[in-house]
């Protein structure tokens, strides 16, 4: 008490109003000059980027201080208001009195240290330093085709921050000067979001500044709860040094992206045997939409991965690399030669029946030909550091990419694709030629048969499409007619969505 039968009011707050630098992390303190009860929605806190809070509350009543700790952290730089309901507040003394009016203070949250990896992640899903930075030390982690990643020689203490980041160097880089796992270095450049990653842009500048210990790997679990968000688990280890023991089966079967490497870079999703998602079932977009309780290892650090099928056992035990976010989806890049233990399960599951050669059935086939464009520049979003012979259109050193590149899908696709009749094409420059080329290149490999490719129309600004090659022993009746998942107006600026469905 102390305050006589008069309204209770607040005597002073932490923060204070007007305060700035203030934590990301912070509690508010709200004190008032007696004892006091609080009930039903009695602050409300709301802040320009974040929104709005709920919060802890730790303080029994009656009691003349309150803390709040935030359920969710604020955002670096934002302005945030804190208001004390005056009806939900009432004093002990006498008369329960209420507070005479609403009070409100305002405080600001530190702007973000862009002078740190850990700094430059934040606490949230995106950057806080979007834009230009400059000497950013790092240590080297693992060197991808087109990159590498590096992380703070010492994180910041905040586990709610990434202590590493991607360094992208670009399409056609082959890593002239040699750098390794171990090189500390500083990276001064552009900080953008590519596909939701916190990356640094092509054209940054590189010094190395000696040797470092590589930093011991976080040990992490397997995403086994596919009705979460991945980012929940993971954007806190982005780019950084993990470790991770799983077992279980594999739901996308090995795929070989084009590389620089050797081995390409394999790619294989799993599904832990921990999860909710019933054991050897496929797995859907539909069913998991966002990639949820799929996992994902890689070999795109220059390491080889086996060659598996849908329904192989495959598990681990401490097998470390770094955790990449790529188009959408987290993927552990293995840094060593892994210790996998594998088991080559039959193709066909107890759940499906097998094809009957007595009868006329046949596959459709799915493949994703990543960036297929010709050597030449028509004008329609299609010639960028993807297009063989780039920058210079019409190239004959272009030209003799493109057709190297149609031999090794037209081998891929006659050898490993054998029962295919009809396969769906992803990633092929929107232009029939380009098809006809694919389609000439498989007959020429395939001997026995001829195919045909087809165009579907795109609305990507880039004019990447999709379609299908089909063989000569299957008619196709009544062609290709392409079905709009949203109002299709041509190609758009990718600041706009435009779908094709076919």
């Amino acid at each position: 008490g102390g305050g006589g039968d008069t309204a209770p009011y607040v005597s002073s707050t932490t923060p204070t109003g007007g305060a700035t630098g203030v934590a990301t992390t912070a509690n508010l303190t709200v004190n008032f000059n007696e004892n006091v009860n609080v009930s039903g929605s009695w602050f409300d806190i709301t802040c320009e980027a974040s929104g709005s809070h709920t919060a802890a509350v730790t303080g029994t009543p009656p009691t003349n201080s309150y803390t709040l700790n935030p359920d969710t952290d604020f955002l670096v730089g934002e302005m945030c208001d804190a208001t004390i309901i005056a009806s939900q507040v009432t004093d002990v003394d006498g008369t329960p009195d209420p507070m005479a009016a609403d009070y409100t203070w305002r405080f600001q949250i530190a702007a973000a240290n862009c002078t740190t990896i850990p700094g430059i992640q934040g606490a949230g899903y995106t950057s806080p330093c979007l834009g230009s930075v400059s000497t950013i030390p790092g240590c080297i982690t693992g060197i991808a085709a087109t990159g590498f990643y590096m992380q703070a020689p010492s994180g910041d203490g905040n586990p709610a921050t990434a202590d590493g980041i991607f360094v992208y160097r670009g399409s056609t880089w082959t890593n002239p000067s040699g750098w390794a796992p171990g090189q500390q270095v500083n990276v001064s450049g552009t900080i953008i979001e590519f596909y939701n990653t916190t990356e640094f842009q092509a054209g940054n500048t590189v010094n190395v500044t000696g040797s470092c210990t590589l930093p011991t790997p976080v040990t992490i679990s397997p995403n086994t709860t596919p009705n979460s968000d991945p980012m929940s688990l993971y954007e806190r280890y982005e780019g950084m040094r993990v470790a991770m023991s799983f077992n279980g089966w594999v739901v996308g079967p090995t795929k070989r992206f084009t590389s620089r490497f050797t081995a390409g870079d394999p790619e294989i999703a799993f599904v832990d045997f921990g999860s909710s998602i019933p054991s050897y079932s496929r797995v859907f977009e539909m069913d998991y939409p966002g990639y949820q309780g799929i996992n994902y290892i890689t070999g795109g650090l220059n390491q080889d991965l086996p060659d598996l099928d849908f329904g192989d056992g495959l598990s681990g035990s401490n097998i470390t690399g770094v955790l990449g976010y790529q188009f959408d989806k987290y993927t552990l890049l293995v840094d060593s030669p892994p210790a996998l233990v594998t088991v080559d399960n039959a193709d066909v599951t107890s759940n499906e029946i097998a094809t009957d050669p007595a009868v006329y059935e046949f596959d459709i086939c799915y493949f994703n030909v990543e960036n297929n464009f010709d050597n030449i520049d028509d004008g329609q979003g299609d010639w960028g550091d993807w297009a063989p012979g780039w920058p210079t259109s019409g190239s004959a050193a272009g030209l003799a990419l493109y057709q190297a590149k149609q031999a090794g899908l037209a081998s891929l696709i006659v050898n490993k694709l054998q029962s295919c009749r009809v396969i769906g094409l992803e990633e092929m420059e929107g232009k029939q030629q380009v098809y006809n080329d694919l389609a000439a290149a498989v007959g020429a490999a395939d001997g026995s048969h001829t195919w045909t490719g087809v165009y579907v129309e795109s609305g990507d600004s880039r004019d990447i499409s999709q379609g299908f090659l089909y063989r000569d022993d299957v008619t196709l009746v009544g062609g290709v007619t392409p079905v709009s998942g949203a109002t299709y107006t041509g190609r758009v600026s990718d600041s706009s969505l435009d779908f094709v469905r076919v």
